[in-house]
C-alpha cells in the first residue's frame, strides 16, 4: 500500500507540474527562466500538487471503492494509522488547508518570477478546488 501511495503522490507531482508548465506556452511573459523555475519544484508547485492529490482522493475514494479499486489514498491512511474513515478524511482536509496556506503565502511574497506565472499555478489550484469541492469525482 505504501508503494501505491507513493505512486499516487508521484503522479500528482508530475501531472500538476506538466499542466502548469504547459499553460506557459504562448504567454508573452514566459521566458526561459519561467520554465527553469517551474522545473525546480518550488513550494508553490508542491502545494498545488498536494492540493490536487488530496482533493481528488477525498472526492473519489467512495466511487473508487465501489468500482473495485484495490485501495485508495484514504484507505492507505486508515490502514497505516489505524483510524476511521472520518478521521482520515479530517486529516486529508487538514493537509489541503495547509497546502492552501502555502499557496497563499507564495502568492503574496516577492518572487523573482513574473506574477502572471505565479497566478497560473494559483489558478490551477482554484480550478482543482471548484472541480472537487462537492466531493464528486
Amino acid at each position: 500500500m505504501k508503494e501505491l501511495a507513493r505512486g499516487y503522490n508521484t503522479e500528482a507531482k508530475c501531472s500538476y507540474n506538466v499542466i502548469t508548465t504547459a499553460s506557459y506556452l504562448g504567454m508573452n511573459s514566459a521566458p526561459k527562466e519561467a520554465f527553469d523555475w517551474a522545473m525546480k519544484q518550488h513550494r508553490l508547485q508542491v502545494a498545488t500538487a498536494i492540493l490536487g492529490r488530496i482533493m481528488n482522493d477525498t472526492a473519489s475514494h467512495k466511487f473508487e471503492k465501489k468500482r473495485g479499486q484495490p485501495t485508495t489514498g484514504i484507505e492507505c491512511y486508515m490502514n497505516e494509522y489505524g483510524v476511521s474513515e472520518e478521521e482520515a478524511l479530517k486529516e486529508f482536509y487538514n493537509i489541503a488547508e495547509n497546502a492552501w496556506k502555502d499557496i497563499n503565502e507564495e502568492f503574496v511574497k516577492k518572487n523573482d518570477i513574473s506574477m502572471e506565472i505565479i497566478i497560473t499555478a494559483v489558478n490551477l489550484s482554484r480550478v482543482t478546488y471548484v472541480v472537487y469541492k462537492h466531493n464528486q469525482d
